[in-house]
């Protein structure tokens, strides 16, 4: 489609010598006043003006002075034709908004190529404002893309002084509030189901999607909502920017990221508390273990002693009424012989049960030991590193269900 000239002049004669110039390679297009002119401007948008300076009513300059004020015709070149050729007028048309300059009488040739030039050098000026345009665009989505990363990389930073989940809770829900998303997030804890919200409570129908949705794909959307899914955690994104879907598509990666570290931090935290749990039951069961074999021990010391006053007063006993038992020497022998062999069996027995008891007590300081290591590790898995960021003073409203 060959450039559009609109030529705005009160003389016949200047539109019949543009038209013979610029016909073969322009589409022409008349006014006879800068009224008619700039209500053809209403109506299409040429590719270069021909503007008469002296004409009854709006004169160019004021014609040229409206266009610029119009931002739907302000990047169109205007060239002022007129038959005076003062720099007073000259300097005037370029105050007015004017592109060029021509005085009358104008060779054919000429004015084709300059119009040829003007609208070639406009073209590459709207090519380069919409190149400037798409790389502003670009910059700003980089810096709007480096800012949500920026916050994925605090969110991580931050989960590290975390270790109980409405703290976590808290810090999801915080960063995806600066990204301007309104959620819902539920975690899976090992023992319940449990449900946060930073500005509201969570509704019925809401729980229910989100429980109909849990075992479903990872990404699941449903206009402007998407729910997404890991192991122990769900999210439901309420306003999803529909509209923007680079923005869009931004989100459905940087969101996930964020729940793949939650859900990693709630495996954490579910291991620390079982290795809790399992050193508080350890540790119990060995202090349960361990006063009773005291209290045996004790029992057998006291049953020792009593046996061995038994054995002594009776050997003291026999030895003072064998000489009444009119008994023959051999005989009284052999009687002392056998109670006093039987009392030192009787000791040795009690050594051999003395020295087992020595070894149930290594066990015991064995297991004491083993006991107090467990119940250090798990402390220092579950340390509070506390968090600068203060997640709890961010997030006040939120609700545990």
């Amino acid at each position: 489609m060959p450039p559009v000239v609109l030529t705005i002049d009160d003389d016949t004669i200047t539109h019949r010598f543009v038209k013979k110039a610029l016909g073969e390679c322009f589409r022409i297009e008349s006014a006879m006043s800068g009224e008619e002119g700039l209500e053809l401007l209403e109506q299409q948008h040429p590719d270069i003006i021909l503007l008469d300076v002296e004409m009854p009513g709006l004169t160019g300059y004021q014609v040229c002075d409206r266009i610029r004020r119009n931002e739907n015709w302000t990047d169109i070149p205007v060239v002022f034709i007129s038959s005076h050729s003062s720099l007073r007028e000259r300097l005037q048309g370029y105050e007015a908004g004017g592109t060029d300059y021509i005085v009358k009488p104008f060779e054919p040739d000429a004015l084709k190529a300059k119009l040829a030039v003007l609208i070639e050098k406009h073209k590459l000026e709207v090519a380069l404002r919409n190149a400037a345009k798409d790389a502003q665009k670009t910059a700003m989505l980089a810096l709007t893309s480096t800012s949500e990363l920026g916050q994925v990389i605090q969110f991580v930073e931050s989960v590290a002084g975390i270790n109980n989940c409405d703290a976590l809770a808290m810090q999801v829900l915080k960063t995806c509030n600066n990204m301007g998303l309104n959620c819902v997030l539920y975690i899976d804890t090992g023992e319940e189901a449990r449900w946060f919200s930073p500005w509201e409570s969570v509704s019925p129908l809401e729980k229910e999607m989100i429980n109909m949705l849990r075992y479903e794909q990872r990404i699941n959307d449903f206009g402007t909502r998407t729910v997404i899914n890991y192991p122990l955690t769900s999210i439901m994104i309420k306003n999803m920017p529909i509209e923007d879907p680079e923005r869009y598509g931004r989100i459905k990666d940087i969101v996930p990221a964020i729940l793949t570290t939650a859900n990693g931090k709630i495996e954490a935290m579910n291991i620390t508390e079982a290795l809790r749990r399992q050193s508080a039951d350890l540790s119990e069961t060995f202090e349960k273990a361990h006063n009773s074999l005291s209290g045996l021990f004790e029992r057998s010391q006291h049953y020792q002693h009593e046996v061995d006053q038994t054995l002594r007063g009776m050997f003291e006993e026999l030895q003072t009424k064998l000489p009444y038992m009119g008994l023959e020497e051999d005989q009284e022998m052999y009687i002392v012989d056998r109670v006093d062999g039987s009392i030192l069996k009787v000791r040795d027995i009690e050594d051999q049960s003395m020295q087992v008891f020595g070894s149930i007590q290594e066990t015991l300081q064995d297991l004491g030991a083993l006991v107090t290591r467990v119940q250090a590790q798990s402390q220092v898995a579950s340390v509070v590193i506390p968090d600068t960021d203060g997640p709890t003073d961010e997030v006040h409203s939120v609700e545990l269900f």
